[in-house]
């Protein structure tokens, strides 16, 4: 295997700061198993706590395990479900994430990252 280029830097799992409802965030993604695709459209956070965080970021099947980036291309969460609320009788479609802290907090207690 050949190693990745220095023009394609690794995202990092530590973003400069925490995502806030308001923010942005955009999901690089393979859904469906197709090429890759960025998540640009009615990308505003609509909910936030201490694990997780929903947004409204365009997605289909295939896409969880993609990373949640804010502004700054900084990965915030890692995407992993699909919802669907009721809003007086009007289906709302969002999206959720675990936040990438909790992510990294998983992978250390498990010995995978220092």
């Amino acid at each position: 295997e050949k190693p990745r280029p220095p023009e394609y830097p690794a995202l990092t799992l530590r973003p400069s700061r925490q995502v806030a409802v308001g923010d942005y965030v955009y999901i690089i993604q393979h859904p469906e198993g197709r090429r890759k695709m960025i998540g640009l459209h009615h990308n505003n956070v609509v909910f936030v706590d201490t694990d997780r965080v929903q947004y409204k970021t365009d997605t289909l099947g295939g896409s969880s395990g993609s990373p949640v980036c804010n502004e700054y291309w900084e990965v915030v969460a890692l995407h992993y479900a699909g919802l669907k609320d009721m809003k007086d009788g009007d289906p709302i479609y969002k999206n959720e994430g675990i936040l990438i802290d909790r992510v990294v907090e998983g992978l250390k207690a498990r010995g995978i990252i220092e």
